[in-house]
């Protein structure tokens, strides 16, 4: 710090010694004018020059003494004062030298002590800015090294914060690495030592990091039997012994990923992908080899059952019998099914990628390829299209095809996939065309049966009235047979005409129709016969149908006529079921008088058992048998 300097003296000009001497001199004269006479002038005036000289310096005294001494010459001069004042020359002269040499060594020290005033003035400063100038540099010195201090002082601080943060950082990688379920590791490939591995072995191995850190082998030792030389191929590192290996061999595994299969300590196989970084120094030798092992079982899992669903897609989409494609939104196929393929002729890479309409199997005509164009626009914006047309398959072959386009959307609800499907209707159009062409005969028959069954009641209309013209009992007899055998076959035709199926009928429902009819015809007391139908609901034919009503008409009708003379009533049973290997068997019985014994059933005499025998065994190619151990029992069996 630099000190103030001090004030500037005033120094007066040298002449001010001068003027002083000449005032005090004017102020004697002024007083000796006005007749007093200053006792001790010289005196006054030689401590004014002294005065002088010892303040202002030598030149200002030599001034002052030369004003003194020509006044002390002029006073010699004039004798204004006492001889003792002034006295003679030599008194003069000396007087004049004592006070010029007093002036001149009262100056001339003077001007040395101003002159050492000066220098040490001067002295002052130049140690002052000295000072100032080492207080600087010192000033800088100390800052620059408390700078240095200070940044020493930090530098320890963030050392020991970097050392502390580094701890930090390691024990948050460590636990960040602990709990990770992925298995870290790290090894020295000079050495094949373990340098790292984490807590996370435990669960996907089921070892300990101390049974890998013990036993270099393990690593080999827990891969799949079946993986373990592939995998010894690719890493090259495990279980070497030849090593160190060369920087080539490690360099061609970096970055490599690998998936096996390993076998934990239980017995469970889990698939992992191991990857391996290969860390160099700067002249590019491996270091360090750092791999990440990721447990990939349900990843495999899933692919495996993605793959077997995809194949039973495949087996589905291929082996289906309609034909499936699958479009883009804009119509570009994607893929056919085998069945279409297997139709055209084609294969999967000469139509995938082509829009859909260009494809051959809609090329017959540009009207197919329009529909379908719209059908598929229509398809695109969701809805979902069906309509009838036909396609074109191999060597011209034409079908008629069900042929649909299904919109698929995502979870937005954008159409992403068309699914058109087409299904071969040839078959039941011409089905179709065979039922309506079938439906149309059944009506024709329907109308001939129909028909039929008139014709035959006007013939037996007729019969009845020729009967009213005959009076002989015998001919009435035979015309009335010959209407019952006319109504049991105009029964048939009308069942058959409101019978849904007309190759069939029901023969429980036309059997009590006929039996019916025939108590009606014969019943001429107030207590006829009871007729009981005992059957299991059966259909035959119509051919069958006729013989066997033909059958039971003749031998109800006899048991009309014969069995029960008396007006007591009685009970006629037909009985008509289905034995083992589609055999029939048609009894027909009553409980009346029964017949004379000794008819011949090969040979009958009546034109009603002759027509019997001659039914069940020409047209049904069955055997009669007749019991009259009570009354009358026939009994029919027929295949």
């Amino acid at each position: 710090m630099r000190l103030p300097s001090p004030l500037p003296r005033l120094q007066p000009p040298f002449w001010t010694g001068g003027v002083a001497v000449v005032g005090m001199i004017f102020w004697i004269e002024t007083l000796r004018q006005f007749g007093f006479v200053v006792p001790t002038p010289f005196i006054l005036l030689f401590f004014a020059v002294a005065l002088t000289a010892s303040i202002d310096g030598l030149l200002a005294g030599v001034t002052s003494a030369t004003v003194w001494a020509i006044y002390l010459i002029y006073a010699s001069a004039v004798h204004f004062g006492p001889p003792s004042l002034t006295g003679g020359s030599v008194e003069v002269s000396l007087g004049i030298l004592v006070v010029v040499l007093l002036a001149v060594r009262l100056g001339w020290i003077k001007d040395q002590n101003q002159k050492l005033i000066q220098k040490l003035r001067k002295a002052s400063l130049e140690l002052e800015l000295r000072i100032e100038q080492r207080t600087a540099e010192l000033l800088t010195a100390n800052s620059r090294l408390a700078k240095e201090i200070r940044g020493r002082i930090l530098a320890q601080e963030a050392l020991g914060k970097n050392e502390l943060a580094l701890q930090l950082s390691e024990n948050r990688l460590e636990s960040i690495l602990s709990s990770l379920q992925d298995v870290v590791w790290s090894v020295r490939p000079q050495t094949s030592t373990l340098l790292y591995l984490n807590s996370a072995v435990n669960n996907l191995y089921g070892y300990s990091i101390s049974d890998f850190s013990g036993n270099s082998n393990l690593w080999l030792e827990v891969i799949h039997p079946e993986d373990r030389e592939r995998v010894q191929q690719k890493r090259n590192f495990l279980n070497n012994k030849s090593l160190p290996l060369s920087p080539q061999s490690l360099l061609a595994i970096d970055g490599q990923d690998l998936e096996y299969r390993i076998v934990r300590s239980d017995g469970q196989v889990r698939w992992i992908r191991d990857h391996v970084e290969i860390h160099t120094d700067d002249h590019g030798y491996p270091i360090r080899i750092d791999g990440i092992v990721t447990d990939i079982t349900k990843a495999k899992q899933v692919e495996e059952a993605m793959a077997a669903s995809e194949r039973k897609f495949h087996a589905i989409f291929d082996q289906t019998s309609q034909f499936t494609w699958l479009l883009q939104p804009d119509g570009t196929l994607l893929k056919a099914n085998q069945t279409a393929l297997d139709f055209s002729g084609l294969t999967q890479s000469e139509i995938v990628g082509k829009p859909f309409w260009q494809i051959p199997w809609w090329t017959q005509s540009t009207q197919t390829e329009n529909r379908l164009k719209d059908a598929i626009a229509q398809a695109a914006t969701g809805e979902f299209v069906r309509y009838q047309g036909s396609v074109l398959g191999l060597q011209g072959q034409v079908i008629t095809m069900d042929f649909s386009v299904k919109p698929l959307r995502d979870e937005n609800g954008n159409v992403v996939l068309l699914i058109p499907e087409g299904r071969d209707i040839s078959d039941r159009i011409r089905a179709e065309a065979a039922t309506l062409e079938a439906q149309n005969k059944d009506i024709l028959l329907k109308e001939i049966h129909h028909r039929v069954k008139n014709n035959l009641q006007i013939v037996s209309g007729l019969l009845y009235l020729q009967s009213r013209y005959i009076d002989d009992q015998s001919i009435l007899d035979i015309l009335c047979q010959s209407r019952n055998r006319l109504q049991v076959m105009a029964l048939i035709h009308e069942k058959l005409y409101g019978s849904k199926n007309l190759s069939q009928i029901d023969f429980q429902d036309y059997i009590q129709s006929l039996t019916k009819d025939l108590l009606g015809s014969y019943a001429c007391t107030n207590n006829p016969p009871t007729i009981k139908v005992n059957f299991v609901q059966t259909f035959l034919d119509i051919d069958r149908a006729i013989t066997c009503g033909l059958i039971i008409n003749e031998l109800v009708s006899n048991a009309l006529k014969h069995a029960f003379p008396e007006e007591d009533g009685g009970n006629i049973i037909v009985d008509f079921k289905c034995c083992e290997d589609n055999n029939f068997e048609l009894i027909v019985s009553d409980n009346g008088l029964g017949i004379r014994e000794g008819i011949d059933l090969d040979n009958p005499k009546t034109l009603g058992l002759r027509l019997v025998h001659t039914l069940a065994t020409k047209q049904l190619k069955g055997e009669v048998e007749l019991d009259t151990s009570h009354g009358v029992m026939f009994k029919i069996n027929f295949h």
